[in-house]
């Protein structure tokens, strides 16, 4: 995930703070959507993107927003980002290298298998960046594998 930050109007003499991933030196990673949004909890005239799984868990105000002016205005739920009513969401892709017409290679298939499984959805979601498939969206996918 590349690192937040921010444009800042120079003339009103805000200050600018960027927010990145990290990992300590024991290896433990270090969220900085954590950190933003505690800083912004304390800052009245702060504004910031989170993702759903964060922000939920603050004390944030969250604004609904519109993909053109005038709206419709639409609040960030998981149902809104899944059926993409919501204007702000990103798609994550899965590549596979495999000649036309040939099978995929098996080790690859049971990999993809797994990530479209319950048990592989709850991974997906467990760092809180990303949010599961709907049911539809696995069966499409599961019916590509074949």
């Amino acid at each position: 995930m590349a690192p937040f930050s921010a444009a800042v109007n120079r003339d009103l003499d805000e200050k600018l703070r960027e927010y990145a991933h990290d990992e300590t030196p024991t290896g433990a990673q270090v969220v900085s959507t954590q950190s933003l949004l505690e800083d912004l909890s304390k800052d009245r005239y702060g504004i910031a993107y989170s993702n759903l799984g964060y922000a939920a868990q603050t004390k944030v105000k969250q604004l609904a927003i519109a993909e053109k002016q005038g709206g419709p205005y639409v609040e960030m739920t998981v149902e809104t980002i899944q059926n993409r009513t919501y204007p702000l969401y990103s798609e994550e892709y899965f590549y596979i290298n495999r000649k036309p017409r040939q099978p995929v290679d098996p080790k690859v298939k049971e990999f993809l298998r797994y990530v479209l499984s319950r048990e592989g959805q709850q991974e997906v979601m467990h760092d809180g960046k990303f949010l599961p498939l709907t049911a539809a969206a696995v069966r499409e996918q599961l019916k590509k594998l074949d």
